[in-house]
């Protein structure tokens, strides 16, 4: 999420990357929360505790992006991020 990007974007569909984030972050959650719901059996109050820190997560990625000089913080990513992550 915070490598080096070209500055060609040559991708065969617009907006492909905003997908990506998507799903890199849902499959990250899902793999994380089955995890942690198979170690604690409450589930109403676990789903809180997985959910939360990955929105934490997201914004913080978008927001150290702003200090990478060849990186920049765009909301529709954030949005993505948070959307596949819940």
């Amino acid at each position: 999420m915070i490598f080096y990007r070209f500055k060609t974007n040559n991708l065969p569909y617009q907006h492909i990357d905003k997908f990506i984030h998507f799903i890199l972050f849902f499959i990250q959650s899902y793999l994380v929360t089955k995890t942690y719901l198979l170690r604690v059996k409450n589930v109403t109050f676990s789903i809180l505790k997985v959910i939360i820190p990955f929105i934490i997560f997201c914004i913080l990625i978008e927001v150290i992006q702003i200090y990478i000089p060849y990186r920049s913080f765009e909301s529709f990513d954030l949005l993505m991020n948070i959307s596949g992550s819940v």
